[in-house]
């Protein structure tokens, strides 16, 4: 990373991380009132929420807010929470659906679940295990709101924010989502590039970038400046789309002990990434059968190095990253009618971070 960027996330990290831990003690002793499984359930939310990770979206939130003219305020940081756990919220989901076991260094929050049973020698110890994940995700998405309704910003504001949420983080998450489960059970020869890049575009792109800039505008009250707004839609449009391209490069030729996520698992949940649906289209008839052979399942040795030769060879490894490159050639090039700021060169420089970074 680079010194303005590096600088912004020393600053930002630990005011975000801060307000994580006060709401969380405070809703442990409200739950402990209740009782002690819901107090355990917001324990486990709090290890998963606190446990690692970049925190992006929040720090982008505040970006956003800087960059609009919004003046310090502690209560920025209470909504930033609320961007952090509504991510958290929605990897939980993501996790269940993958069947993803490990996120950030640790088990997904099932994975947690299922093994707890398991040892209480509860029958179904997997569904149970589902389940519970479940009752907490219900349980985050109420802290999203809590979060961001009881921070001290006019009530039009928040409810700006709240839509915000509603409709880029969720609802279209949600359709980014559908594009690609449905995807997965599509054969290599059927699925396509255009279909593959909306879902991401609105998985990602919009969720992971858009969403996050815009609410900082709007909490700095440039809810109504549709030129600033455009500009960060752009931006983050170009450059969500460049840090999803490379985060499925990550999830192939990364390393898990850098990523916190086991290499090669969208192979075996049969995702069509980029590098697949290319390396597919170039590929040989024998590098074709092989490809469709293995996804969607189990890796066996040596397999997962061979999937990772044919991504090379078959020139998809390539494509992905002049893909990603010239996305964040775009973004960047969206911010030259800002200013100089320091806000602007962090933007520029997080835009070169998403396609060097190692996790």
């Amino acid at each position: 990373m680079s010194s303005h960027l590096d600088a912004f996330i020393a600053e930002e990290t630990p005011h975000i991380r801060r307000e994580l831990q006060d709401f969380f003690a405070a809703k442990k002793s409200e739950a402990l009132q209740v009782n002690q499984h819901l107090n355990e359930s917001v324990f486990h939310i709090a290890e998963f929420v606190l446990r690692g990770g970049k925190s992006l979206r929040p720090l982008l939130m505040v970006l956003g807010y800087r960059l609009a003219g919004g003046s310090r305020s502690s209560e920025i940081y209470r909504v930033a929470a609320g961007i952090e756990v509504s991510h958290k919220y929605l990897l939980n989901v993501d996790d269940i659906a993958d069947r993803d076991e490990q996120r950030n260094g640790g088990p997904t929050v099932w994975r947690f679940y299922e093994d707890a049973f398991r040892k209480l020698g509860w029958k179904d110890a997997a569904h149970h295990g589902r389940t519970f994940a479940e009752i907490d995700g219900v349980v985050m998405a109420s802290f999203v709101t809590e979060l961001i309704r009881t921070a001290q910003f006019p009530p039009e504001i928040l409810l700006q924010v709240l839509g915000v949420v509603d409709h880029t983080m969720y609802w279209e998450t949600i359709a980014g989502w559908q594009i690609h489960y449905f995807q997965n059970d599509q054969l290599l020869s059927e699925a396509k590039e255009k279909e593959f890049l909306r879902g991401l575009e609105l998985v990602t792109a919009q969720y992971s970038f858009v969403a996050p800039l815009t609410i900082g505008a709007i909490l700095a009250g440039r809810g109504d400046d549709a030129q600033l707004l455009d500009m960060l839609q752009q931006y983050g449009r170009a450059v969500g789309r460049a840090f999803q391209i490379h985060d499925d490069i990550l999830g192939v030729f990364g390393d898990s002990g850098k990523t916190g996520k086991p290499v090669g698992n969208d192979i075996r949940e049969g995702k069509k990434t980029l590098l697949l649906l290319k390396a597919f289209q170039n590929g040989s008839a024998v590098q074709k059968k092989f490809l469709v052979d293995v996804c969607g399942r189990e890796l066996q040795s040596g397999e997962l190095e061979k999937v990772q030769s044919i991504i090379r060879e078959t020139g998809s490894l390539e494509y992905s990253e002049k893909l990603a490159k010239k996305s964040v050639e775009e973004g960047i090039k969206v911010l030259e009618s800002l200013k100089d700021s320091e806000e602007k060169q962090i933007l520029k420089e997080l835009a070169g971070f998403v396609v060097s970074r190692e996790n």
